[in-house]
């Protein structure tokens, strides 16, 4: 009897060792399933990144099917549009719905459905439509054509053959008639419109003037500061004169009287030349303007022809 129990408790011990060996391989199974999941994911997504979408797509897959994870059957199918690929595209978007108790996107993936199934039934469309304007194989061999022949006329043995009429004597041609045309008429002189010198004038005037008032403020301040530059001077003669002690008053006022000195003589410098293009513009603004008219007139005869050209002064 207490063999028997022995037997049992030793047998109970081996199956519990036996289930936990069991679920830890289980479990190191399971994480290394996830460790490649991630590895392959993660390689997936550098893949799509680059570009590479038909490898990306395979990336992802192999991670799918190490996890189960129907998050990934999205990005398979994304991958496989993208790789212009529409039917795994569109049988991966229904998994991915099938999979998915209340995906977030239900509505983006429907509309990403109804556009594959659009592009593929154009493309069974193009493919069962052969082109317009392609030749049948009974169209593109042709009998050849018999060139026509002309028809003769019978001929009646009793009716003898037409003989050629005799050629009607022609008139002797007719010295001809030279036609002398008279001469074209001359048409009437042309005068051309005179040209209005007067708002050429009106410049001429104004800026006239306005060069005499700038002659005008050049030699006011030439003087202004002619005056100034004597005052200065004269009060430097008179201290040395007293034989006062040269300060800094004093060479003040020799430094401006050198100043007022030199922009007295550009004052009169600008007023001088002021007044010249003032005077210039004055005298052709001002002055009377001389009517000219200028008449052109072609002629021509049988032998020349030219324009006479005839002017009024």
């Amino acid at each position: 009897m207490l063999r028997m129990s022995a037997r049992r408790s030793i047998a109970k011990v081996l199956l519990s060792l036996t289930l936990l060996a069991g679920g830890a391989a289980r479990a190191e199974d399971a994480e290394a399933n996830k460790a490649a999941a991630r590895e392959h994911y993660r390689a997936g997504e550098r893949k799509f990144d680059v570009g590479k979408f038909d490898e990306a797509a395979v990336e992802f897959q192999t991670a799918y099917e190490l996890t189960g994870s129907p998050v990934i059957l999205y990005n398979i199918a994304k991958a496989y549009q993208l790789a212009q690929n529409p039917e795994r595209a569109l049988f991966f978007y229904r998994t991915y719905l099938r999979k998915m108790e209340s995906p977030p996107n239900r509505a983006e993936v429907q509309t990403r459905i109804n556009d594959l199934e659009s592009v593929m039934k154009q493309s069974k469309h193009a493919a069962d439509t052969p082109p317009p304007g392609i030749l049948k194989p009974h169209d593109m061999v042709r009998e050849p054509t018999k060139a026509h022949e002309p028809t003769k006329p019978p001929v009646n043995p009793e009716t003898p053959p037409p003989t050629n009429p005799p050629p009607e004597r022609q008139p002797p041609p007719q010295p001809e008639t030279q036609i002398t045309e008279p001469p074209p008429p001359q048409p009437d002189a042309v005068e051309p419109v005179a040209t209005d010198p007067e708002p050429r004038r009106k410049l001429l005037k104004g800026l006239g003037f306005g060069l005499a008032g700038l002659a005008v403020v050049g030699a006011a301040l030439g003087i202004t500061f002619g005056v100034l530059a004597g005052q200065d001077s004269s009060a430097v003669q008179n201290g040395a004169a007293t034989r006062q002690t040269f300060d800094q008053g004093f060479q003040s006022r020799q430094s401006n009287g050198q100043t007022f000195d030199s922009v007295q003589i550009a004052g009169y410098v600008v007023g001088g030349v002021a007044a010249a293009g003032a005077a210039v513009c004055l005298y052709f603004g001002l002055r009377p303007v001389k009517t000219e008219r200028v008449s052109v007139a072609p002629f021509g005869s049988a032998s020349n022809a030219g324009l006479a050209v005839s002017g009024k002064f």
